[in-house]
């Protein structure tokens, strides 16, 4: 009897399955964060294995194949069907159709025009490295044929500018299923990393800290485009450079095949309301203490939020201060006294945490108890650390940069911690005082070592953490002589809703209520998505984002919902290549819609 209720369930949806296949329906692949792609096209995808490029390569005791087999291990891996060919003379017309040019250095004419041919008719390239930098011959032609894709190549990177980060720009159509500001180490290979520009920039070569010395825009690893007829991508790197890091490239793939496909896409945004990033502005309130006066007047005078992490044994000497200072912005810990939580006993980190607690509560009585963040002196904790302050009613803490390659907070799993109440990190995502001053020789030069930072975080589209210290912030400090043309740069870029500026405990709240959405969306023949939204919990969510990557660059989104009275959300146009979905409030529940697309007017 089970078998016959088992079958009789089974049966109608895989006929129902059978039947949407037929009329279009893909299978949702579903990624970081709620983030929906298809894998898989109408159109063909084409791995060009370029004659002259293997000859080439032989002359100069190369081999080919090394190159290649990257790709051949990406299908083989993926699942994906594709067409290796040895020549271009059968590149299909039909919509989606995508060339790959793995690193095919050498082009003749009669290739670079067939390759043009196929633009010309609707088809997709996707070229790595120094593809169709030499002729047939092998002879040196430059970077004309990059430029003709739509990309600007600069040089190589020296060994005195090598950066071998590859760092990811967050909510590109490229880069969705990864999250923002990741770092990516490129192997070293015999095939250097060039310096890329173009019209838009998914990744970029940086150093370790995601300090990028020159333009921004001159650093580009990832790039897209899009022309009338054909759309473009290029990696500034060579196939060998990926083998520390083959996972995340082959999501990379993923997505940059998706596109090029021009099959849409949704993900979900990282931060509420539409802002592309967002900022915290801390200060670590120690030595010094009234220091943070300073600090207060000019958050308050570009109407930023700041926050104190309080290091309480010196607070007890200044309960005025503080009082001030909890009515400014937000209060969290900073310790009892500036020493390293790391490796001492449990039973002494306990102690310092309550002592830390009890200090707060006999100055701050009403407030002490709304005090959920945490930040250990040194940045110095272990896991003992974070059980015990999760016990204490911690809720975030604030850790140094080495916590995670990606510009995102992240949490703690814990035994027996259920995941509404882990953990919540927040990695230090940007330079602190303490480098700024070791760098900078005046406060010009730390003014614009603090700007480059800010732009990398609102370019990234990940979250910019700022840490300064009390007792570098005094009157006429380069710090404090820096930070006024810092802050009005924040402050433009919040007005711009371009970032959201906030204190570190309504990153908490929010990062925790992202995790109540889910999304997902199943592609439809025609460029129709079917969108499905789910959100757990008792409470609204308010201000979810959801990004829409569109299949042309004059596409226009429209939303409908499946039932009468359904939440609509307001659609914002980002750029050419991505719309967004923005609900002021979505109450505990599932939520449908389709998602068409119409051309847009001149």
């Amino acid at each position: 009897m089970p078998m016959f209720v088992i079958l009789g369930l089974c049966l109608p949806i895989m006929s129902y399955i059978l039947m949407m296949v037929s009329l279009g329906w893909q299978d949702p692949h579903l990624s970081l964060g709620g983030v929906t792609s298809t894998i898989g096209g109408e159109g063909p995808i084409y791995l060009y294995e370029s004659p002259q490029t293997t000859h080439y390569l032989a002359q100069a005791s190369g081999n080919y194949e090394v190159l290649l087999k990257p790709w051949r291990d990406y299908f083989k891996d993926r699942g994906r069907a594709f067409h290796e060919i040895k020549n271009l003379d059968k590149l299909s017309n039909k919509p989606g159709s995508v060339l790959i040019l793995p690193s095919a250095i050498a082009l003749n004419d009669a290739e670079r025009a067939q390759i043009a041919n196929f633009q010309s008719r609707g088809g997709s390239v996707l070229a790595t490295w120094a593809s169709g930098s030499r002729g047939g011959s092998g002879e040196w032609r430059g970077w004309q044929f990059m430029a003709t894709l739509g990309f600007h190549v600069l040089g190589e990177n020296t060994s005195a500018t090598a950066d071998r980060q590859m760092v990811i720009r967050g909510e590109t159509p490229l880069t969705l299923s990864q999250p923002a500001g990741q770092r990516m180490w490129m192997t070293h290979s015999s095939e250097p990393l060039l310096r890329v520009t173009g019209e838009m920039i998914a990744a970029q070569f940086t150093d370790w800290s995601r300090d990028v010395a020159d333009d921004h825009s001159r650093n580009g690893a990832v790039l897209y485009t899009e022309s009338k007829s054909s759309r473009t991508a290029a990696f500034a790197f060579s196939e060998s450079s990926w083998e520390a890091a083959p996972v995340p490239i082959h999501q990379l793939i993923d997505s940059t095949l998706n596109w090029l496909q021009r099959r849409p896409s949704l993900a979900l945004g990282s931060w509420p309301n539409g802002n592309h990033a967002a900022q915290i502005i801390e200060m670590d309130t120690e030595q010094d203490f009234r220091n943070g006066t300073l600090f207060s007047e000019m958050m308050q005078n570009e109407q930023l939020p700041p926050t104190f992490f309080i290091l309480t044994s010196v607070a007890l000497q200044n309960p005025d201060a503080l009082r001030a200072y909890a009515a400014a912005g937000e209060i969290g810990y900073h310790g009892d006294v500036h020493d390293k939580f790391k490796s001492q006993a449990e039973s002494e980190q306990e102690r310092r945490l309550a002592n830390m607690q009890q200090q707060m509560a006999s100055i701050l009585p009403g407030r002490a108890h709304t005090s959920i963040g945490f930040r250990a002196p040194y940045e110095s904790y272990d896991t003992n650390t974070e059980k015990l302050m999760h016990q204490a009613g911690i809720r975030y803490h604030v850790v140094g940069p080495n916590r995670s390659d990606a510009q995102l907070p992240l949490f703690v799993k814990m035994k027996g911690v259920a995941p509404a109440d882990e953990l919540l990190v927040i990695p230090r995502t940007q330079r602190d005082d303490l480098n700024l001053l070791a760098a900078s020789q005046t406060p010009a030069v730390m003014t614009q070592n603090l700007l480059d930072d800010l732009s990398s975080t609102v370019n990234n589209g990940g979250l910019g953490l700022l840490s300064v210290h009390s007792q570098n912030f005094a009157a006429g400090s380069p710090l404090a002589q820096a930070m006024p043309a810092y802050l009005s740069q924040v402050s433009k870029y919040s007005r711009a809703g371009l970032l959201w500026a906030a204190p570190a405990a309504d990153i908490n709240d929010w990062w925790r209520e992202r995790q109540r959405i889910q999304v997902a969306a199943s592609v439809m023949r025609g460029q129709r998505l079917e969108m499905n939204i789910t959100v757990t919990g008792k409470k609204p969510v308010k201000g979810a984002t959801i990004d829409v990557f569109l299949p042309s660059r004059d596409a226009v989104p429209v939303v409908h919902g499946s039932k009468v009275g359904a939440v609509v959300p307001q659609i914002r146009r980002v750029d050419d290549f991505r719309s967004q979905f923005v609900f002021e409030s979505l109450a505990p529940g599932d939520y449908s819609y389709q998602v068409n697309f119409s051309e847009r007017t001149p």
